[in-house]
């Protein structure tokens, strides 16, 4: 549903030209949410949560690059996205099927050894979301990163910092994965690790696939969807801005890809998982309950925050159904009321409680 957001917002991008306003709240929002998502990502010890929460920091940027106009650069990097995030989900799929469902990263440790062909896998769709150049994602998000530096407004500012230190929070997650299951010492029991194997070529075969897209998608189709043949290719189906193409200065074409971005995973933290999150440790309990936080914001209060609120409003619509007979009496005569009002149609049926639980 939320791709089908990014497509629609760039089908409807004629209709958001005539609405600036509208278009900068979708680029505030898609920047937040690039840098938002990327920071939960930092402390999840659940291997498919850190690619989940992945997945909604990049669709932050698809939704940055539409609010500053860049339509193609936002589909671009939809296309290419489903490459390398496929290619990383299989990936923490395969390796749950090898450890037999363990998903908690706290309790993997020196699979590369093991699992080769599944590491190589997962590298190739890491080295891709963060950006290392010549990938598909280098490709993409960078167009992205330009697109909002060369808005030259405040939005495009914000959602330039906001995607740049997203790049650096991306990279720093996902390195973080690879180095906690792949690199370090074995924190698996003993029996799992002996069992642990590759998947079939049933499982191999589309992660193969899935990292030919990830490596060449962006090389061989720029040119379609941000390129000299934008205009052919779509045909006016969205707005193809005619001075797209900017010039930004070489600090901004660098920063990216720079060495300080795909040096980020600094070994002395993100390969220890005590370290980096005081709370974990091979023998804790997986699960939401982490009380690690970054910025100020845990894991576990953000669950709770939107859970309560869920909640919250479900349990309120339920009480819309216990209205005071007086009120019944008033629209419906009181004779009617006495039969037929909610209070006294609940009090023949058994009592149900709805509480909204502190956490979720």
């Amino acid at each position: 549903m939320v791709t089908a957001g990014v497509f629609m917002v760039a089908r409807l991008s004629p209709l958001y030209e005539l609405a600036p306003i509208a278009l900068g709240f979708v680029a505030i929002i898609g920047a937040t949410t690039a840098f938002f998502a990327a920071t939960v990502g930092l402390v999840q010890t659940d291997i498919k949560r850190v690619v989940a929460y992945s997945t909604c920091s990049q669709l932050g940027y698809m939704f940055a690059a539409e609010g500053v106009g860049a339509y193609g650069a936002g589909m671009f990097h939809l296309f290419t996205h489903a490459s390398f995030k496929a290619l990383l989900f299989l990936g923490a799929g395969a390796v749950i099927h090898a450890l037999h469902h363990e998903q908690d990263l706290r309790r993997m440790g020196a699979l590369r050894k093991v699992l080769p062909f599944t590491w190589a896998m997962m590298l190739v769709g890491t080295l891709s979301l963060t950006g290392f150049p010549f990938t598909a994602g280098f490709v993409s998000k960078d167009a992205i990163i330009e697109a909002t530096y060369a808005a030259q407004s405040w939005v495009g500012n914000y959602a330039f910092v906001l995607t740049l230190f997203a790049a650096m929070l991306t990279s720093f997650y996902s390195w973080r994965l690879m180095f906690l299951a792949f690199e370090g010492k074995p924190r698996e029991p003993k029996e799992v690790l002996e069992h642990a194997h590759e998947p079939p070529w049933t499982m191999g075969v589309p992660l193969v696939i899935l990292a030919l897209g990830a490596l060449l998608t962006g090389g061989l189709f720029f040119h379609l969807f941000i390129g000299a043949g934008q205009a052919e290719f779509w045909r006016g189906s969205l707005v193809t801005h005619t001075g797209e193409h900017h010039e930004v200065p070489v600090w901004v074409m660098l920063a990216p890809p720079s060495p300080w971005r795909q040096a980020s995973p600094w070994p002395g933290i993100s390969t220890s998982p005590t370290r980096w999150c005081p709370s974990a440790s091979p023998s804790a309990s997986a699960g939401p309950t982490s009380s690690c936080s970054t910025l100020g914001i845990s894991t576990r209060s953000t669950m709770r925050c939107s859970c309560g609120r869920r909640n919250g409003s479900a349990a309120s619509c339920g009480r819309l159904g216990t209205a005071p007979s007086s009120m019944v009496s008033a629209l419906t005569g009181s004779r009617r009321a006495s039969s037929t009002s909610p209070t006294a149609w609940s009090s023949s049926r058994p009592a149900i409680s709805i509480t909204t639980p502190s956490s979720c």
